[in-house]
């Protein structure tokens, strides 16, 4: 098991397999970001990221992309980062809106069965106070027709 090129893959030291590996991965997010990894300044590597991160990418794309280019690039990394803080917050506020809404929710359930019981309360005492008066029970059954 050496380390020659003229050698299946399989037989590759890990390390050759990882860099090959890895050139690869560099070479696919470079077509996604729109040339963003082998532009030759950090200027047109931020130009190239933020043009990607106009057609809204998936999260983890984001990640990944953010993931090699924080690495190598730190202020070309910071759009991307920006994005990715932008959609947990956003995540949280989600979440956040989502709790408020069955706690109020609950509230009004709460609000709406006492109304309930008050008003059935009221309809029964009304019904009781009219059947205790002469002539309340023709009343409420209506007109004879």
């Amino acid at each position: 098991m050496s380390g020659y090129p003229n050698q299946p893959a399989t037989h590759w030291p890990a390390s050759t397999m990882n860099a090959s590996h890895k050139n690869n991965d560099l070479r696919q997010l470079d077509e996604l970001t729109g040339g963003a990894f082998l532009a030759p300044t950090s200027g047109e590597r931020t130009t190239r990221i933020r043009a990607w991160l106009g057609s809204n990418p998936p999260p983890e794309q984001l990640q990944e992309v953010f993931r090699e280019l924080g690495a190598r690039d730190k202020g070309a990394a910071r759009p991307v980062r920006d994005r990715l803080d932008e959609l947990r917050r956003a995540k949280g506020q989600e979440a956040l809106a989502a709790e408020w809404a069955t706690r109020a929710q609950g509230l009004l359930d709460v609000v709406q069965t006492q109304y309930c019981r008050r008003a059935g309360l009221a309809t029964r005492r009304r019904e009781s106070r009219g059947a205790a008066e002469p002539g309340a029970a023709a009343d409420a059954q209506g007109p004879i027709g």
